[in-house]
């Protein structure tokens, strides 16, 4: 049997509409081809991300099309968060994230401050996500 197979994701956030700089929407394709190549494989799968839109949508999108366990971290109320992390790329994505959520074997919130232009709190997130893949991982005698 398969260890299971812990993946910590964290990716480019979908640029703005009507803008493009690090994620253009042509780029989803092959963001989420990328993605699915990585997560091929045996054993349980289990996935602990953000939710912006972009990577992180796509990501925990692949992890429960494979049939597995998704944990959502985000660093601050949703509110706020998908007003600035998620809404300026498009409705669209505001969907995949309520959908994406609703399907989440968790969704926590890091802190519940407000993101006020200071990136504390994604760091603080990206170390609380950290810190739950490595105890699951140890829990279940696998790595991250």
């Amino acid at each position: 049997m398969a260890a299971p197979r812990i993946i910590l994701f964290a990716g480019q956030r979908a640029d703005a509409e009507g803008r493009e700089g690090y994620f253009p929407p042509w780029l989803e394709t092959s963001a989420r081809e990328a993605i699915a190549s990585h997560l091929e494989g045996e054993g349980e799968l289990i996935g602990y991300a953000s939710a912006a839109a972009g990577g992180d949508i796509l990501f925990g999108e692949a992890v429960l099309e494979r049939g597995g366990r998704l944990h959502i971290h985000i660093p601050c109320e949703r509110g706020d968060f998908v007003t600035q992390y998620v809404a300026p790329a498009g409705d669209r994505w505001v969907e995949r994230f309520d959908r994406l959520c609703a399907m989440a074997a968790s969704v926590d919130v890091s802190c519940e401050e407000r993101l006020l232009g200071d990136e504390t709190l994604i760091r603080f997130n990206n170390l609380v996500l950290q810190g739950m893949a490595r105890l699951e991982a140890e829990r279940l005698s696998s790595h991250v």
